[in-house]
């Protein structure tokens, strides 16, 4: 690989080859370069690489100078230069060791001393002192070279000044290097500059290349770069280039249309605007974001950072914000959305809406963190193993887990309402208004001891809600085994609960320390002639307690396997059923056993799996009531639920450890949502891919058919469908999606 100091990011590709060349049994990489600033390529390709310096002997010696000017100057193999030297070998032979002792080690001297002297109408007279003043130097070399060329150097300066700035593969002959080339002097060209320029002699110090089929020009030594800028000061250029290239971009309603800017704009004024000091306003256009290439956008904003004297939270974030390569359009941008919501960038997110207006789906809010770091917004919510949605004065509000409490968040914008499971539920949060609290109804623990009616422990792991009689309640369960029912409405209508809430603290206040026998894995408020809380245990005991005390209203049940995972509730020939989801006694299978709440007793022989079940939701397929499943390893199912029968089955391969499992609608179609932590996909063509992250993926309920997927930046735990919003709880926090109709087919 030649002249990799001049890729946009050297030191990152010398580490990369110095990985590769390890990597390979027997491969050895050749590499060409400059040392870099104190010798920093040379030490990224590593400290092993052997190291050959090819400005000194035994590498270039100075008589292969001298020939390379003696050959220049008698031009022999090239007919069409008029060399004052052709013909002339001793004459020529003098000069070329002249020169080669001026030069030495630099070919690039060399070269442009020799194109004065062949472009000369008369031959330097050996006899006097030309010889000694021949130019040592790249810029003194250059200044005679250009000299030459009359009045017009300066034309030719203001022209080359462009391509000493540009990056990638130089410019196109076009508009941009003439407003570049204006806006860098402050003198007006136009493109039949450019084709004076490159029909001039000035021609040679221009290097062609091809990009996407279209010619750029560039300077074709990094010495000419630096000689060009070396007259103009490189921060003032970097903000002329940068405004100019902004104004290239077309305006459409008052804003630029970065997607019919030039190539080059796209590309590039990320670059130019971080060398300037002028990337951050940028940062916040969703249009340039998305019309920007992925690669040069990091480049650019790694360079911002390092102009920083302190970090803030772009350089801390905003590399994780930035839209996938690959990706097409309308994902790129609802990507963009999700990301920037995330990490706080609220201004960049909502701009997504006004140039993505259709994008394939919507992050209204987030409030979720990275690598267990609290979410930038402030939240401290941890852990979101479950989350329900109620009705609150009229609005929907989530109810999810948290640290010990359940949160109560705005559904709409996920602004937080108040945490319930503390001495003070809505102090900082916003007023809920008179007509609407939440009430501890009771708490019941199946252990020693009482258990504390509001702390309940590190990590509440079950939450649902109900309505009986109009009135909503929300049941929580944790890891403390310990179930707790809340009562949600107006003070008055939650006075019938003092009672059990007031015996509840008083029991804790005179027993000893709670341990519960295992900690709650699912529950379900079930209406019904005798209205009660059903919850199951991981160990499989299954209780059935009544609404409205929080006593057993039968014995306690048992789940007949191992371990219970999931819980979920549906109605069977119009009566009431729950239904708990785990593995069978010999912990490689699963099963899912239906239970009548009426008389706490199970309905049936269990439903057989081949491995345990992980998530379980009721529904209606085809005028019938039925149980979807999905196992740790990935496998669905579909259960009749009058006649226990399964129905359908396909092994996805996709595999999660959280029951992470709900129901919604998008484009007229029924569609699962599930949580992925890894396992294989496959293709439309039948290939199988193995996965990493974390993501969700939609399934057809009908078809079983796999749809599409959504990658998350944390594990996923929970799902919840509610008012075309989908809240995805994760190991480090919630955020909430709206799909369009374009995301699936």
């Amino acid at each position: 690989m030649d002249a990799l100091d001049e890729a946009a990011d050297p030191e990152g590709l010398a580490r990369a080859l110095r990985r590769l060349a390890r990597a390979a049994t027997g491969l050895r990489v050749l590499v060409g370069t400059r040392p870099g600033p104190r010798n920093s390529l040379l030490t990224a390709c590593g400290h092993d690489a052997h190291i050959i310096d090819l400005d000194r002997r035994p590498w270039l010696d100075p008589d292969d100078l001298a020939d390379y000017v003696r050959r220049r100057l008698l031009a022999a193999d090239d007919p069409h230069t008029r060399s004052p030297y052709r013909n002339q070998p001793a004459l020529a032979a003098r000069v070329a060791v002249a020169v080669a002792e001026r030069a030495y080690p630099t070919f690039l001297i060399a070269q442009l001393v020799s194109r004065t002297l062949t472009d000369s109408d008369t031959v330097v007279d050996p006899s006097r002192e030309e010889l000694s003043r021949l130019p040592g130097t790249v810029a003194d070399a250059l200044d005679e070279y250009l000299f030459r060329l009359g009045p017009d150097h300066h034309r030719v300066r203001d022209l080359l000044a462009p391509l000493a700035y540009a990056h990638g593969t130089g410019l196109a002959r076009d508009t941009v290097w003439v407003e570049l080339a204006s806006a860098v002097t402050q003198r007006t060209y136009t493109l039949a500059d450019l084709e004076w320029l490159l029909s001039t002699a000035a021609d040679f110090l221009v290097e062609q290349t091809v990009d996407q089929e279209e010619t750029h020009y560039r300077l074709y030594h990094q010495a000419l770069v630096d000689y060009v800028r070396s007259a103009h000061d490189d921060h003032l250029v970097e903000r002329r280039i940068t405004r100019a290239l902004t104004g290239l971009a077309p305006i459409c309603e008052g804003r630029p249309e970065w997607a019919k800017a030039p190539a080059y704009v796209r590309r590039h004024l990320p670059r130019h605007a971080a060398a300037a000091r002028l990337l951050d306003p940028l940062l916040d256009d969703a249009g340039l974001l998305l019309a920007a290439e992925y690669g040069e956008l990091s480049t650019a904003i790694s360079e911002r950072n390092r102009h920083l004297t302190k970090p803030d939270s772009r350089s801390t974030w905003f590399h994780h914000v930035l839209p996938h390569p690959g990706e097409e359009p309308s994902r790129r941008a609802a990507l963009l959305e999700q990301y920037a919501r995330q990490f706080g960038f609220d201004r960049l997110a909502d701009d997504v809406a006004h140039v993505a207006p259709h994008r394939s789906w919507e992050t209204p809010w987030a409030h979720l963190g990275l690598d267990n770091v609290y979410d930038v917004h402030g939240c401290c919510d941890g852990n979101i193993h479950a989350a329900t949605v109620v009705e609150t004065g009229g609005e929907p509000a989530l109810v999810h887990s948290g640290h010990g409490n359940l949160v109560v968040r705005r559904l709409a914008d996920g602004r937080r309402l108040a945490r319930l499971g503390t001495d003070h539920p809505y102090s900082s949060e916003v007023d809920f208004g008179d007509d609407w609290f939440a009430h501890l109804a009771w708490v019941y623990g199946d252990g020693q001891g009482a258990p504390n009616p509001f702390d309940q422990g590190v990590t509440v792991r079950v939450v649902a809600s109900g309505q009986v009689a109009g009135q909503t309640y929300v049941v929580a369960g944790g890891y403390d085994g310990a179930v707790r029912l809340w009562h949600l409405g107006p003070a008055v209508s939650c006075a019938a609960h003092e009672r059990t809430r007031a015996a509840a603290v008083d029991s804790w206040k005179s027993s000893p320390r709670f341990g519960g026998a295992s900690w709650i894995q699912g529950a379900a408020v079930v209406d019904g002639a005798r209205p009660m809380v059903v919850a199951a245990e991981l160990g499989g005991d299954v209780h059935f307690l009544d609404l409205a005390t929080g006593s057993p209203a039968h014995p306690v049940g048992k789940h007949p396997g191992a371990c219970t995972r999931t819980m979920a509730q549906g109605t069977v020939g119009g009566r009431p059923v729950v239904l708990t989801g785990g593995s069978t006694s010999d912990v490689l299978r699963g099963c899912v056993q239906m239970w009548d709440p009426a008389t706490g007793l199970p309905i049936g022989e269990p439903m057989l799996h081949d491995d345990e079940v992980r998530a379980i939701t009721v529904t209606t397929l085809h005028g019938l009531t039925v149980a979807v499943t999905r196992t740790h390893g990935g496998h669905l199912s579909i259960w009749d639920l009058a006649t226990r029968r399964l129905l359908r089955h396909r092994p996805t391969g996709l595999i999660s450890t959280w029951g992470a499992l709900t129901l919604t609608e998008l484009a007229g179609r029924r569609v699962l949502v599930f949580g992925t932590q890894g396992g294989s996909d496959t293709d439309p063509d039948g290939r199988r891919t193995m996965i990493s992250g974390f993501r969700i993926d939609l399934v057809d309920l009908a078809s079983l058919e796999h749809l599409d997927h959504l990658w998350i930046n944390s594990e996923v735990l929970s799902v919840t469908a509610a008012e075309q919003f989908l809240e995805v709880g994760c190991m480090c926090g919630t955020l909430a999606l709206r799909f369009g109709d374009i995301l699936v087919p």
